[in-house]
């Protein structure tokens, strides 16, 4: 659910020494992440909507909710780890893209990588605001799971703010989204 170092990805290729292997094609990092917001944010969705579909008919069965549950719980490892991964290597690109500008003096090269990275740094900002948002979803929804069963059914306050909860974690998402649009819009901007 964490998104991030896409911008890294942004310029690839632009500054790799000869010496090192390629660098992954420009703007490839943008959509590795987009594909990580979007499985991120269709498993919460998922899960909003089996929460909304208990509280119009209480009496349905929970499977429908374990199943989108378990299923965010499987995404949340795996989006987790992605998105970590290519923060770290937008953050290494571009730590080697300021070491190669300390050796030429190319104010627009510059000024080019200083409009990049800003970029990253709000997708990375972004991204630590939906993991802010999603670690008190996912427990308040692991108790909640944990306390219901056939015999003690949720009360409709108890939905409603696991649905609260759930839509600022979508809101969160779609603002990883619009600045990896951001991103990607400014570097074809400068193509």
């Amino acid at each position: 659910m964490k998104a991030c170092g896409l911008a890294c990805l942004l310029l690839a290729g632009c500054v790799a020494p000869p010496d090192k292997p390629p660098i992954p094609k420009p703007g490839s990092g943008i959509a590795e992440y987009r594909e990580v917001v979007k499985h991120a944010h269709r498993a919460v969705a998922d899960t909003v909507d089996s929460l909304q579909t208990i509280a119009r008919d209480p009496n349905r069965s929970l499977a429908d909710f374990d199943r989108t549950f378990d299923q965010l719980e499987l995404n949340s490892v795996k989006a987790r780890s992605r998105a970590e991964a290519i923060i770290a290597r937008g953050q290494n690109y571009f730590d080697e893209w300021k070491e190669q500008l300390a050796l030429t003096n190319k104010p627009s090269a510059q000024a080019d990588y200083d409009r990049l990275y800003g970029h990253f740094t709000l997708i990375r900002e972004r991204s630590r605001e939906v993991r802010e948002e999603f670690r008190p979803f996912m427990a308040n929804l692991r108790q909640f799971r944990a306390s219901v069963d056939v015999t003690r059914r949720p009360a409709p306050d108890e939905i409603d703010a696991l649905t609260t909860s759930g839509q600022r974690v979508l809101k969160s998402l779609d603002s990883v989204s619009a600045a990896l649009n951001n991103a990607e819009a400014e570097l074809h901007a400068k193509r």
